[in-house]
């Protein structure tokens, strides 16, 4: 049993089965829905996150490891799961995907070449999805040797080939003539593997961002990650006004004192109170996940005001200053961020990074709790 201290990730399930039918609003009639529910979705949690998606219509589900698609499995989701990463894979690895009826992204020869000889060994085929370099030159096969590859597939008993992918590294800026250059790439890959004479039944490259600026590129399939979970992801905010932020992440004043001027507060006295100051301490801190470039930048919302971070945001604790706020007590709600009150973005904007990794560090410390509207 998990000690309340009033810390706690506020995840809405309706705010994710509403930006699935935003999503949805976007696409073609039959082209499929995957929603990426990796690193535990995001940091909202897996299980729960799937189970709201199916709820909402969804095709397809994406992750970033064998073990999470296995989770997944194990929770009794049926629907056809994609592995997108790019871990070594093992023969352990490749046989868990055969046993859980997973597809796994290849890439490589090795890869394809275990995955062939799990599903020879187990009698059944390993289903594959083959990804193709396109220009973020993370994974992928280049564009000039696909046809080569696809030879390759073809003389392996143990694959079947359900899709092709790709990904765009620049869909959520302005300027767009990258990512119609990524598009063109892929299709030139696509054709490549098809006159090579493999069947390639779910093509897709279409993220979040795509989704909602670029529907024209959407294909067979497209992947939604970010704005799943309700966040942006590019500073323009008119595409997703419609997607609903999913988490608030919280916790509750847990002391409060009263100090004169001239006094230090935190490690190494980066702060320093200029006039009677009432600060408050709040039990969560950067094992939680919460950023310690948010010392002496950020704020946290209290009755409804925001509360400046005061000193070093610490392992455990962070104290505000809540002088201008009247009447705030131990005990008091305290938004750490999400909702309007306090948008995921702008903190992560503060702390120097993205929402994406705001939400994938929380602690497993912090529960999760689930609600609907």
């Amino acid at each position: 049993m998990q000690p309340d201290r009033g810390t706690r990730a506020v995840v809405n399930l309706d705010a994710i089965v509403n930006n699935i039918k935003v999503a949805k609003k976007n696409l073609n009639m039959g082209t499929k829905l995957c929603a990426v529910v990796k690193a535990n979705a995001y940091g909202h949690g897996a299980i729960p996150v799937a189970i709201a998606c199916i709820e909402a219509g969804v095709d397809y589900f994406a992750v970033a490891l064998v073990q999470e698609a296995v989770e997944l499995r194990e929770a009794g989701i049926t629907k056809p799961i994609l592995v997108l990463g790019a871990m070594p894979v093992r023969p352990s690895m490749a046989d868990l995907c055969v046993r859980f009826n997973i597809a796994h992204a290849v890439f490589d020869e090795e890869r394809l070449a275990l995955l062939n000889e799990a599903g020879l060994r187990r009698g059944k085929k390993a289903k594959v999805h083959i990804a193709l370099e396109t220009g973020m030159h993370r994974i992928g096969i280049r564009v000039d040797e696909a046809a080569a590859f696809a030879e390759k597939v073809k003389t392996m008993q143990g694959i079947e080939v359900v899709g092709a992918f790709s990904h765009f590294s620049a869909a959520d800026v302005e300027d767009k003539s990258y990512a119609d250059f990524q598009y063109q790439q892929f299709m030139k890959g696509i054709e490549a593997l098809e006159a090579a004479g493999l069947k390639i039944p779910v093509k897709h490259i279409a993220n979040s961002a795509a989704i909602a600026e670029l529907p024209q590129y959407q294909l067979d399939m497209v992947r939604l990650g970010i704005t799943l979970y309700g966040s942006r992801p590019a500073d323009i905010k008119e595409p997703y006004r419609d997607y609903r932020p999913v988490m608030t992440l919280k916790t509750q004043v847990a002391f409060v004192k009263t100090l004169p001027a001239g006094r230090d507060i935190g490690y190494g006295r980066t702060f320093t109170t200029q006039k009677e100051s009432r600060i408050a301490t709040v039990p969560i801190g950067y094992a939680d996940g919460v950023s310690r470039h948010l010392s002496n930048k950020g704020c946290m919302v209290i009755r409804g005001k925001r509360a400046p971070i005061v000193g070093r945001v610490c392992m455990d604790q962070i104290m505000l200053d809540v002088t201008d706020i009247p009447d705030v007590a131990v005990g008091d709600d305290v938004i750490v961020y999400g909702g309007p009150e306090l948008p995921a973005e702008e903190v992560a904007a503060t702390a120097g990074t993205i929402s994406y990794e705001m939400f994938c560090v929380l602690h497993p410390r912090i529960p999760r709790i689930y609600v609907r509207d």
